[in-house]
């Protein structure tokens, strides 16, 4: 599909070279089409970064979605143990293709409050609503908490990534946002856990 290979080509060039260093003429290039056919199927170079990023969100709630559901159905903290691990070693492992597509300075200020982020969360939502309706954990407001647990997650995520001069260990970061959560949803921080 020729979408697929135009976004795998800009994907890999602008990871290489950056996104405003890549014109629409390397992408083709890299693609192995003529430039007229990248404006079949994308308006811009923006319209292929918007592009990148729906697909990096899809990608990213599948793996996670995958991990979580390796649990039982009804061992909701196992669940969202997997849940909380699967995010950050996505996360981690692909960091420079995060920071690239969401963090980029060349970014439009709409582009940081993403659909994408609306997925995620609207999924979250559902798995809080869900453990409450077990008698498992008590939240009041799905919607806003799962809001704030991403916003949390996102942020301890960039703060252990971003601190100069130090890899994050993936373990213990995972601990703590499991411990955080169950906090978060008046769990007590002992209560099973899963490797």
């Amino acid at each position: 599909m020729r979408a697929q290979e135009l976004m795998d080509a800009g994907e890999g060039l602008f990871l290489e070279q950056g996104i405003v260093a890549t014109s629409i003429d390397d992408i083709a290039k890299a693609a192995n089409v003529a430039k007229g056919t990248f404006y079949l199927y994308f308006q811009s170079k923006d319209d292929l970064v918007a592009a990148l990023c729906e697909r990096y969100v899809e990608n990213f709630q599948q793996r996670i979605e995958e991990q979580e559901f390796l649990a039982d159905d009804d061992d909701w903290l196992g669940r969202m143990d997997r849940w909380i691990g699967a995010v950050v070693s996505v996360y981690l492992d692909s960091i420079e293709l995060h920071d690239m597509l969401f963090h980029s300075v060349v970014h439009h200020p709409e582009r940081r409050v993403s659909e994408g982020d609306g997925l995620i969360v609207r999924a979250l939502a559902v798995r809080l609503s869900e453990g409450t309706e077990a008698g498992v954990w008590q939240v009041d407001d799905p919607e806003m908490t799962a809001v704030l647990i991403y916003h949390a997650f996102h942020g301890a995520l960039d703060h252990a990534t971003l601190t100069k001069g130090r890899k994050p260990n993936r373990e213990t970061l995972i601990e703590q946002l499991r411990l955080f959560f169950r906090r978060v949803v008046s769990v007590p921080p002992d209560t099973h856990r899963t490797g």
